[in-house]
């Protein structure tokens, strides 16, 4: 067919696409993809790591030839390569390219992260540090030393070696940092700003017990006032982890479908859409 068309290509791990625009010639082809990409799916064209897997849009004539080479490597492990095209065009009934559509996806339920919170008064330039207590072992963590003005940042830096290295809670941490004014209500004016209230979570659901015995303070030189509240004192202990695996059916316009292969239901983005992929024609 007369008219643009443009190639979808992926592979894993390597793979090149070459192309002669000039009908009839195999001279000089132009390369027009080159992705180098390791743990790929199957037709997964859209991942989003920077890498083109899309040509633009090329004008081709009915009834020419072009010249067309592709190259493909695998280092080890998983080795697929798919290349598809599609033609610019008005839409053509019970055709895939006349159902494109972008559908959200969603799985899950309430989500109540493990949130401990810590109000530091009268904040100065002294340093403190924090003690996590292992409710299973009793180990003890202490942090390196904090400044009482510390950003979340830093918070975390200091945090994480508590929580991130910790084998009942491997995760990392998100951190949110308020200020407060003497009535202790919200202000965005540092002149005014007497107290900040910190906010902590861990980033995965861990069955509604908590990560620590206790969280103690150690200060070093700091002389502000520090006050701990722990997830259970403010209503913040983590919800239970989802379980269980699903699949994604893909319908065509006759009601015939193909689905995935069962997805762990807390897979990431990538695992999702790369079986989506490989599975829904």
């Amino acid at each position: 067919m007369t008219g643009k068309h443009r190639f979808y290509m992926a592979c894993d791990d390597w793979c090149k696409l070459k192309f002669g625009k000039t009908a009839g010639s195999t001279k000089d082809p132009e390369t027009l993809l080159s992705v180098n990409s390791y743990s790929n799916g199957e037709r997964y064209y859209y991942r989003n790591d920077g890498r083109k897997r899309i040509t633009d849009w090329i004008d081709l004539v009915k009834g020419q030839n072009y010249y067309l080479e592709t190259d493909t490597q695998n280092y080890n492990w998983d080795s697929s390569y798919t290349l598809s095209v599609e033609i610019q065009q008005t839409a053509i009934a019970k055709h895939h390219n006349a159902m494109k559509q972008i559908q959200k996806l969603s799985v899950g339920g309430e989500s109540v992260l493990e949130t401990t919170e810590m109000i530091i008064t009268n904040k100065d330039d002294g340093k403190y540090r924090l003690v996590f207590k292992n409710p299973k072992t009793f180990a003890r963590t202490i942090t390196d030393e904090i400044k009482a003005d510390a950003s979340c940042s830093t918070l975390k830096n200091a945090i994480n070696k508590y929580y991130r290295y910790n084998s009942e809670v491997k995760s990392w941490t998100d951190c949110t940092r308020t200020s407060l004014d003497a009535a202790g209500k919200e202000t965005t004016s540092s002149k005014d700003t007497v107290s900040y209230k910190y906010r902590w979570n861990i980033r995965r659901h861990i069955d509604g017990k908590s990560t620590n015995g206790a969280v103690q303070v150690l200060k070093s030189t700091t002389k502000a006032s520090i006050k701990i509240n722990m997830p259970e004192t403010i209503g913040k202990l983590s919800g239970k982890p989802m379980t269980g695996k699903f699949v994604v059916k893909c319908f065509d316009e006759n009601g015939a479908y193909s689905e995935s292969a069962p997805i762990p239901i807390c897979s990431s983005d990538h695992t999702i859409e790369r079986s989506i992929g490989e599975h829904c024609s």
